[in-house]
């Protein structure tokens, strides 16, 4: 999601439309704001950024979930989701936070192949 714009260009764009009756493609060209954006601008009365709804997916145990890797170091994801009651789109982001790096599992991994005598 992109950054909103700032309700100082808001209300220059809006007084470009109303006051200057400037047309509304040749604002929307001459800022770069899409002409949707500007006719939204126009219906609404305030002209503060809306918050989407919702919260943020955000985890506040991080001290907590230090100190139970710590303790626990080969603890896996699905573990720890189970012990903190959280799911692993909260999880992995977290762990992020605190700097652990996910480590891959490497399944059907052979040894090193050692040089054939056959071709020496």
């Amino acid at each position: 999601m992109g950054k909103a714009y700032s309700v100082d260009l808001r209300e220059k764009v809006i007084d470009l439309v109303k006051n200057k009756k400037w047309p509304v493609t040749k604002v929307s060209t001459t800022m770069n704001i899409g002409r949707t954006t500007i006719y939204h601008w126009l219906k609404r009365e305030d002209l503060t950024p809306i918050t989407p709804p919702g919260r943020p997916c955000s985890f506040h145990h991080l001290e907590g979930l230090r100190d139970y890797l710590i303790e626990h170091p080969k603890a896996l994801g699905p573990e720890l989701c189970r012990h903190f009651n959280i799911t692993t789109n909260v999880l992995y982001p977290s762990l992020k936070k605190l700097g652990y790096s996910f480590k891959k599992k490497h399944y059907g991994m052979s040894k090193p192949r050692q040089e054939s005598k056959l071709y020496s």
